[in-house]
């Protein structure tokens, strides 16, 4: 049912108008006049307490509740936000004069330029030059430089920062002059959306019943933030037709999970499927995805510029498709169009075709392959 909503303006109107027709004579509503107060002071009250209701409302359905409401909303179930992930990579610390020892303590933090993202340094035992004596790694004299590993300090994918974009020492180190990271940072990413975790309840509620295939992706999914997982029933990887066989592919988004988070998925399925049920839990099938991409640059653009913003473009749309999704040869060239107003013209190859690549609920498509030139 529609909310009857009302404006200030049209409260004010309604009341006057409602004052009128109570009244014999003509009464003044004029700007300034005492009535005209008394009717904006009352709709102000009205307005205040409409936005209330308004508010209330909108919290009693898990639909239109947002941010912390959600949260209250899916923990009465038990359920609770996928939180984000740490970024880790390695820096380097250096100095201009290589002359006495220096120790990189572990906590040491370090800083993108413009501050926006800070790495702290992490404990590594099996790292050469790892001192458990003084919690951190050793710098001998006479050496110019040690590269060490580092992790953010909050989870995000704006953690995940280019080659380079660590230089600033924010924790000062007596006998080291300057950091920097010659790789990109991977591993961040942000906490469960809101629409992310209103889907997982959803499926939650799907799986109160038990073995049914709603309920073995849940399991699967709530095990870390953005793996995901389809099922082919009744045959096995082989094609052998095999009834009552569960043939389960797991991601966590690179196309090559790792054997413990297999295990994982492995003991939750059996945790969920029906009894007398067989499965198995198996990496995506990867299909590579060749690509070759010329581009015409627009007047007034760099060219270079323009071919690292569509290469970029393109490695995050090929490389996010979910399982069993086809990589599609017209969405990839609207991707390319709309990675940079610079794009004047362009010509793409995908696997030597200018077709699509179709996948199966076991695949995953990832770019083997990618030139823009």
């Amino acid at each position: 049912m529609a909310l009857n909503v009302k404006s200030f303006a049209r409260l004010v109107q309604d009341q006057a108008a409602t004052i009128q027709t109570k009244s014999s004579k003509l009464v003044a509503f004029a700007v300034g006049s005492l009535l005209r107060a008394v009717i904006e002071a009352n709709a102000s009250v009205v307005l205040w307490l409409q936005g209330l209701v308004i508010y209330v409302l909108s919290l009693t359905r898990l639909s239109t509740s947002t941010g912390t409401d959600v949260d209250s909303w899916v923990n009465d179930w038990g359920i609770s936000r996928l939180a984000a992930t740490l970024a880790s990579g390695q820096v380097t610390y250096s100095r201009f004069t290589p002359t006495n020892s220096a120790v990189i303590p572990v906590g040491a933090q370090v800083q993108t330029a413009d501050g926006s993202q800070t790495f702290a340094v992490v404990a590594d035992p099996s790292h050469s030059s790892w001192s458990n004596d003084q919690n951190g790694y050793l710098l001998p004299a006479e050496v110019a430089s040690i590269t060490v590993p580092v992790q953010s300090v909050t989870g995000s994918t704006a953690a995940n920062v280019i080659a380079g974009a660590v230089n600033v020492m924010y924790t000062a180190i007596t006998g080291v002059d300057y950091v920097s990271n010659a790789l990109p940072f991977a591993g961040g990413a942000n906490a469960e959306s809101d629409a992310s975790l209103k889907a997982r309840f959803v499926a939650y509620i799907a799986s109160l019943s038990k073995g049914t295939i709603p309920a073995i992706k849940y399991a699967v999914s709530s095990l870390q933030l953005g793996l995901e997982c389809t099922i082919i029933e009744n045959v096995t990887p082989d094609g052998v037709a095999t009834p009552g066989f569960l043939w389960v592919t797991v991601d966590d988004g690179t196309g090559a999970p790792p054997q413990s988070t297999l295990d994982e998925a492995a003991l939750a399925v059996g945790n969920t499927r029906a009894g007398g049920i067989m499965w198995g839990v198996f990496p995506p099938i990867v299909l590579p995805a060749d690509i070759a991409i010329r581009l015409d640059t627009a007047t007034g653009y760099d060219h270079q510029v323009v071919v690292a913003t569509v290469a970029d473009a393109v490695t995050k749309f090929v490389n996010t498709l979910p399982l069993g999704a086809d990589l599609q040869f017209l969405r990839l060239a609207q991707v390319v169009q709309n990675a940079s107003a610079g794009v004047s013209g362009l010509s793409i190859i995908v696997n030597g075709t200018s077709l699509d690549i179709t996948a199966e609920p076991q695949n995953v498509v990832k770019i083997s392959t990618l030139t823009v030139t």
